[in-house]
């Protein structure tokens, strides 16, 4: 089969299927929420501008990863072929790296925006300033892991480089704890945001498949300490069970550990960038499927955009809201005389105003929020009684 001029043997179809797969998905889930934050509710963030170049990179990978192919990935190792194969490497390598760094720091600002209780700002602050510190630093390492950078690929070139295979573990195993921490910081506070119910366990199930990214990031590093048991002439063509081989049969090996991590590289970085992606969608999901997001449980406190049969609770408050003074006949109501004998009966219905969405996140108010602002509307209106009744 070809991909482009590339061949590519039948030992690395599943590459293919899932990288072309992941990153088209990964792809149109940014696009989508591009059109939601940039057009829809015209409110286009930093941290959509940070998806945008995490989706970039991620095509970045996918390209050198069809170049790893192009030279020899999944076959025997060709020393004709090593220089341009450890060039794709280095390339997928650093678009992996940057792929993750925007879209941790995406994450991190999107949390920040959505909650805003005290101790969950903290939390996602102290996240942010970790994540910008760590993924510029885990970027620049993989730039210039050999100096000069080209004796990365080019062994002739007097120079050094650090130990590529203890390097590329240790950022792996720091990104599956950062993985870990992004999935589970958020999860005691899902509870708290007002939104209906059917939209909560979508969140939830956005957050489990952020949880399947993390298994995906734990298999990738199996494949990395498998990749670096064997001798560096020998790479990419290894397999587990050659870790018990000869050194010739070695050299006939077709089954490859170097395919199968950057299958796991591009299926973890894309299924992040969807994970990442998929709650920005939530005006748009209201705008096609209006029915089936608002039609049960609570909806979000200050309506945006939802019909006009689903009420949101502050205008179901202030639609039940009567306020009446004492009746001018009490023999009708059994009503006290008022201190001058005068009776003045007054009621008004206050309507609820269906407000037009502007940010996808910064209407997931907390119930908290909500009570507390619920509170202050019935202490205004229960002085405002007493000032009626000294009158």
């Amino acid at each position: 089969m070809y991909v482009g001029n590339i061949y590519v043997p039948p030992q690395n179809y599943p590459l293919i299927g899932v990288g072309f797969t992941f990153t088209i998905l990964g792809v149109v889930t940014v696009c989508l929420r591009v059109f939601t934050r940039g057009w829809l509710i015209k409110h286009f963030g930093t941290d959509d501008a940070l998806i945008v170049f995490s989706g970039l990179s991620s095509i970045g990978f996918l390209v050198a990863a069809m170049e790893q192919v192009r030279y020899g990935l999944n076959q025997p190792a060709d020393p004709d072929l090593a220089a341009p194969f450890q060039l794709a490497t280095y390339a997928s390598m650093t678009c992996y790296n940057i792929c993750h760094l925007f879209v941790k720091l995406s994450i991190a600002l999107q949390c920040l925006r959505v909650f805003t209780t005290p101790i969950a700002r903290r939390v996602f602050l102290g996240l942010l300033i970790y994540l910008a510190i760590y993924g510029p630093f885990c970027v620049l390492m993989s730039v210039f892991t050999c100096w000069p950078v080209n004796k990365y690929w080019e062994d002739s070139v007097e120079g050094k480089c650090l130990d590529r295979v203890t390097l590329r573990l240790a950022f792996a195993g720091v990104n599956i704890f950062n993985d870990l921490a992004l999935v589970c910081a958020p999860l005691p506070l899902l509870n708290r945001l007002q939104m209906a119910s059917k939209m909560k366990y979508i969140l939830m199930g956005v957050f489990a498949a952020g949880g399947v990214a993390s298994a995906v990031a734990i298999v990738r590093f199996y494949s990395l300490w498998s990749f670096g048991q064997v001798p560096l002439t020998q790479r990419p063509c290894m397999n587990p069970l050659s870790l018990f081989r000869s050194e010739e049969s070695l050299l006939i090996d077709h089954t490859a550990k170097g395919m199968e991590i950057a299958l796991w590289s591009c299926l973890e970085s894309n299924l992040t960038i969807i994970c990442a992606c998929v709650p920005s969608l939530n005006p748009l999901l209201i705008k096609l499927l209006p029915g089936f997001i608002t039609s049960s449980g609570r909806s979000r406190s200050l309506g945006q955009g939802y019909t006009p049969n689903h009420r949101t609770p502050l205008s179901r408050a202030n639609s039940s809201w009567r306020r009446s003074r004492r009746n001018p006949n009490p023999s009708d109501s059994g009503a006290e005389t008022g201190p001058k004998g005068i009776q003045v009966e007054q009621s008004f219905e206050l309507g609820h105003i269906v407000v037009p969405d502007d940010d996808s996140e910064k209407n997931l108010v907390t119930s908290t929020a909500t009570a507390q602002y619920h509170s202050e509307i019935s202490i205004q209106a229960g002085k405002s009684n007493a000032s009626r009744g000294l009158n």
